[in-house]
């Protein structure tokens, strides 16, 4: 009979003193880049998910200190990705357009207001789960897609086995079928919502 592979427990190389050298943005990129798996595949799936960062920097149009979102765009890979891989948006815009948002039927119209919202011109097109990232109020969000919480969650009872497994570390979005991102953004952001992580379901999967 056949024996199951040990289980490969990700080692940590996060370098304080590294850390400490970098730039806000050179930080962010440097934790996407670890978090996106490298050479190391036991982190997290091919893509790795999004990561991002609210960084103050200076409106080149009024010369004044905003916060700026700093999320992976749309696309890329995280393990492998450098800083012009990031889409760059005023984040106090980007809070805006929680005003326009007019349900589920209507949310595909949202993804074409976040170009409205970007930050220098920057060309980088932003991912469909920036919201997400500029809701939670916290400065730094690493959304990964390790292959052991995708088991979990992907099987017969994950919803059950998720909720048993990590009640204390995340908050779904129930639903069926088509689950909003926006319904998402705009329920983690209750303090109910413990700091350590929040998960969007989609029931679909």
């Amino acid at each position: 009979m056949a024996q199951a592979s040990q289980f490969a427990i990700p080692e940590s190389r996060w370098s304080d003193d590294a850390a400490a050298a970098l730039s806000p943005e050179q930080a962010l990129l440097y934790r996407s880049n670890l978090l996106g798996g490298g050479s190391d595949l036991t982190i997290t799936n091919f893509g790795g998910g999004n990561t991002s960062g609210k960084i103050a920097a200076k409106d080149p149009l009024t010369g004044e200190r905003v916060g700026v979102l700093w999320v992976k765009g749309s696309g890329g890979d995280i393990g492998s990705m450098k800083l012009d891989g990031f889409a760059t948006l005023y984040l106090d815009k980007l809070l805006g357009l929680e005003k326009l948002y007019r349900g589920v039927a209507h949310e595909d119209e949202m993804v074409g207001y976040l170009a409205h919202c970007t930050f220098n011109l920057n060309p980088r097109a932003a991912s469909i789960d920036t919201p997400l990232h500029a809701f939670l109020p916290f400065a730094d969000v690493d959304h990964v897609h390790p292959d052991a919480v995708i088991a979990l969650a992907a099987s017969s009872q994950g919803r059950e086995a998720t909720r048993r497994s990590m009640a204390r570390m995340s908050a779904g979005c129930p639903g069926s079928g088509r689950v909003s991102i926006w319904d998402c953004a705009c329920a983690i952001t209750s303090p109910a919502i413990p700091a350590c992580a929040a998960s969007c379901w989609r029931t679909t999967v």
